[in-house]
């Protein structure tokens, strides 16, 4: 559990609404929130929402919205933030191999051509 001794020492940086991440935790009128899906735009990205829930709560969640232009005051956790998103690999090159349906052994895309039907006869 998260004691207030604990809060106090995560950093607090002001984002806009669009950079929020799941595991972020803001403050309200109605108390502490963790963001734990979102955020997406409406109104042509002028209105950002997201899902949040009370933290330890899990049954409890709810969907809050903000203005895009707004900054928010959340605390990210720092392992958080220095943690990297998993990246794809990159895919292989098949260029020249022949391997790849659709390239001949050049690495050239094959050109199919069809008979020419005559127009007039």
């Amino acid at each position: 559990m998260t004691t207030s001794r604990d809060r106090k020492r995560e950093p607090t940086i002001d984002i806009r609404p669009l950079q929020l991440r799941a595991g972020d935790r803001f403050t309200d009128t109605n108390g502490e929130w963790e963001v734990i899906r979102g955020p997406w735009s409406m109104a042509a990205g002028k209105t950002v929402y997201a899902y949040v829930q009370r933290p330890g709560e899990t049954g409890a969640q709810r969907e809050v919205f903000w203005a895009a232009h707004e900054k928010i005051a959340v605390r990210r956790r720092a392992d958080a933030e220095r943690q990297a998103r998993p990246r794809a690999a990159p895919r292989p090159s098949h260029a020249g191999t022949g391997e790849d349906p659709g390239e001949g052994a050049a690495g050239d895309l094959d050109v199919l051509t069809a008979p020419r039907a005559e127009r007039y006869a």
